[in-house]
């Protein structure tokens, strides 16, 4: 299925994507899932050094001007702190670059972009719903025999994935208790060309729960998908993912990050007799945009 290169357009996939990125920058109410911390590590503002009145921010409601230089690198920590929440308060756009090793029968390395938007939305003073859109862009090397490729070349196929969105009910939480958020996760046969999909419509549970002590964020992410409709020609889909990761900030906002993914494929298992899991550890860039 994956020997030859495949070019077909999914004009589905696109009416998705271009749903999905409208809706990144037009959502409504954005919302807040935790109470944000403030400079003096209480969940109010801080006193104003100075009397001298000024204007607030229109952001954020608070005057960025009467904080301390301390008080303003405590607020900028903090910022840092909850955009490497997948289910914080704050929207995001990251976009992650993994290149995966040992892809296919011939063990060829292949290039994934994550375009991954949150936006939180308030549904009331103590629960907020995380939408969290994934969005794959997909280079995809041959599965041709070296012989082959050393005389013809080895053409990759390149293309959108399929696009996963996770929706997340969040509690409000009180500062250094556990953050978590729990809710379903669908998966779209939006590939095109089709061969970077599974060519199923699929659905399961999410969950994610982390801590924020000190410098550190550290947590776990766990999806499960079942397909319920699709390509008939197309093996059924019953798959997890677990995504630990750990974060310890820096200063100036340098991170030392680490989120491997490991995923297990349940239908290999039905097949074969046994599991097959699939452990990578992609490198990753990510630039976010608050």
């Amino acid at each position: 299925m994956w020997a030859q290169q495949h070019f077909s357009n999914s004009s589905n996939g696109l009416r998705i994507v271009a749903f999905l990125i409208l809706a990144t920058f037009v959502s409504p109410k954005i919302a807040t899932a935790q109470e944000t911390p403030m400079p003096n590590g209480s969940s109010t503002p801080a006193p104003a050094p100075s009397p001298t009145p000024a204007a607030p921010s229109p952001a954020s409601g608070l005057d960025l001007s009467k904080l301390t230089p301390a008080q303003q690198a405590a607020l900028q920590a903090a910022i840092i702190k909850i955009s490497q929440n997948p289910v914080g308060n704050i929207a995001i756009i990251p976009f992650q670059n993994n290149f995966n090793y040992g892809v296919g029968p011939y063990t060829r390395y292949q290039y994934n972009l994550n375009v991954q938007p949150v936006i939180p939305f308030m549904l009331s003073k103590n629960m907020n719903l995380v939408a969290r859109t994934i969005i794959p862009i997909i280079d995809n090397p041959s599965f041709a025999p070296p012989q082959a490729c050393a005389t013809s070349g080895c053409p990759w196929t390149f293309g959108l994935g399929d696009i996963q969105e996770q929706i997340y009910f969040a509690p409000k939480t009180k500062p250094g208790a556990l953050i978590w958020g729990a809710g379903p996760i669908f998966q779209f046969p939006s590939a095109s060309p089709d061969v970077l999909g599974a060519g199923k419509w699929a659905v399961g549970p999410a969950v994610a729960g982390l801590i924020m002590p000190g410098h550190i964020v550290t947590g776990m992410l766990v999806t499960q998908l079942w397909s319920f409709a699709g390509r008939a020609n197309r093996p059924n889909v019953s798959s997890a993912l677990f995504q630990p990761f750990f974060n310890y900030n820096l200063k100036d906002g340098w991170a030392i990050s680490t989120a491997p993914i490991i995923t297990a494929n349940w239908t290999a298992a039905q097949i074969n007799g046994r599991y097959r899991l699939v452990e990578a550890l992609p490198r990753r860039l990510r630039l976010e945009i608050n």
